[in-house]
């Protein structure tokens, strides 16, 4: 694996669980009433007609020199601070830092609809695309598994900025470092991507490396009890180690 990866055309496969999950539907035992399904088949057939998904990646690899408690830091002298990082990956030998965006066309056609007479297409498209986003980054974490095992490594789950133990202003790194350009992506003063269906992760990679479900993520969060979009199918009666840790990391 080069230092830089750029990649383009990422196949998706969304599911109807993502789907729902975006709509503010997870988890419920009665599907959206059928004026509601009308408009989501039809967000869904205009994504398809006029391709609104395009969706593209790129990747930066780095070996590490350290991991410290509260930062790591890579042999080419770049520092990324965080206790989340320390707490999830201590036995990290790389670094991997990544972009992903699906485009803009649905962003704008969502935002076109929400100003219009039909704002609940709108809504719907807003939907479909974070649960693309969030097959993204799947993705892309399984390109980076296969890239380990290239390397005879495992990576861990991904983790992002803005989670806890891991600020936000850790986006300009990501922002310095990858060729966002490239794909179309630019960070806003108040470290927002655009576009805004976009997505930055970090994983370790390691002989041996902790892994961590989405439910894990959404429990640990001080959002859980009152998200709408939480994943909540492995989240009840959850006793993994891993939201100790998720927890200890924002301490």
């Amino acid at each position: 694996m080069t230092p830089f990866e750029i990649i383009r055309d990422i196949p998706l496969s969304l599911t109807r669980e993502g789907l729902f999950r975006r709509m503010g539907y997870g988890g419920r035992k009665r599907s959206p009433a059928p004026e509601i399904m009308e408009q989501f088949a039809r967000a869904v057939d205009m994504v398809d007609v006029h391709n609104l998904i395009d969706a593209r990646g790129a990747l930066w690899i780095q070996k590490l020199s350290s991991v410290a408690r509260r930062r790591i830091a890579t042999v080419c002298g770049l520092e990324i601070p965080g206790s989340r990082v320390f707490h999830l990956m201590p036995q990290a030998t790389h670094v991997v830092l990544g972009l992903g965006t699906i485009g803009n066309g649905i962003e704008g056609l969502s935002r076109k609809y929400l100003k219009s007479d039909d704002p609940i297409l709108g809504v719907m498209l807003d939907s479909i695309g974070s649960a693309a986003v969030d097959c993204l980054t799947e993705e892309i974490s399984r390109i980076v598994r296969d890239r380990a095992a290239q390397m005879g490594l495992m990576a861990s789950s991904p983790m992002s900025p803005g989670m806890p133990g891991l600020s936000l202003e850790t986006q300009d790194i990501f922002f310095d470092l990858l060729p966002a350009s490239e794909l179309g992506m630019k960070l806003t003063p108040k470290r927002l991507m655009v576009p805004f269906k976009s997505s930055s992760m970090l994983w370790g990679l390691g002989k041996t490396m902790p892994s961590w479900s989405e439910e894990e993520v959404c429990k640990a969060c001080h959002l859980f009890r009152h998200c709408r979009y939480k994943n909540v199918k492995e989240t009840i009666g959850f006793k993994s180690s891993h939201e100790e840790g998720i927890r200890e990391a924002s301490e």
